[in-house]
């Protein structure tokens, strides 16, 4: 009973449920407009909807449940591709660039990968979104990481002027070409794996999906997962993110 109560005390779930209330008040006086009320309750139960943890793991498979983890290496695979998320330039607080989350999740991914058998080639692909922002391209510093991780420098390869999933396919295909190198692992989140492949496969890539960063893994039905969660809108978020751009890649002919 303490943790039901707790939970509901995070600022999210409680700004969720004294919003809820207010909107039952205005119905219950009635001083608004019938239309004005359905309305604002609308856009309420979507937010809310939105923002449940059991609709985001849903919301989630529809991305990742298309892409079964496949976390061993085949000996016939030529080169493992990594692909960038984001980094975190420096600043003032921040005295060097670091990973995000998901960037150091690929890399931890692609070097257990590597060790699986014999050394074969790593590409990190992802430049600077933003030329003007200070620190180094993404694949930079995924570089320096796999280097801590045990891949030998021999084996990675460096793509750091692409700035989206379609110019990491452009750009990958062409150093594979100039290295002969024809069946690749394909690293990245689980949830941008279903895009990001077809990428590659426009491009007459032979990719093979090695997802990671699973999210919709488990669903327990627990209580908390019925109560208002950021964590479950920015889940949803991301996979609005990603679907729109499937669309729009496919409109102009990138996927």
């Amino acid at each position: 009973m303490y943790y039901f109560f707790t939970n509901w005390l995070q600022p999210y779930p409680f700004l969720h449920l004294i919003t809820g209330l207010l909107i039952a008040s205005l119905w219950h006086r009635r001083r608004e407009s019938k239309v004005r009320l359905m309305a604002l309750m609308i856009l309420f139960l979507a937010l809310t909807a939105h923002s449940l943890p059991v609709v985001s793991y849903g919301v989630l498979g529809t991305l990742e449940w298309s892409c079964p983890p496949n976390p061993q290496r085949p000996a016939y695979v030529d080169a493992i591709v990594v692909l960038a998320a984001g980094i975190r330039p420096p600043d003032a607080i921040r005295v060097k660039a670091e990973m995000d989350q998901d960037t150091l999740y690929r890399c931890l991914h692609a070097a257990e990968l590597y060790h699986q058998r014999a050394a074969c080639p790593i590409i990190v692909s992802g430049g600077k979104v933003d030329a003007a922002a200070p620190g180094p391209a993404a694949a930079e510093l995924m570089r320096e990481f796999l280097g801590k991780l045990g891949v030998a420098d021999k084996d990675l390869i460096v793509e750091n002027t692409s700035r989206t999933t379609f110019e990491n396919a452009v750009e990958c295909r062409k150093i594979l070409e100039s290295r002969g190198l024809r069946k690749i692992f394909l690293v990245t989140d689980a949830v941008d794996a279903h895009r990001a492949l077809r990428c590659f496969w426009r491009q007459y890539i032979d990719a093979i999906p090695s997802a990671c960063h699973y999210r919709a893994t488990q669903m327990k039905f627990w209580y908390t997962d019925f109560i208002p969660s950021p964590a479950a809108a920015q889940n949803c978020q991301r996979v609005f993110h990603e679907w729109w751009g499937t669309f729009w890649y496919w409109l102009h002919g990138r996927i």
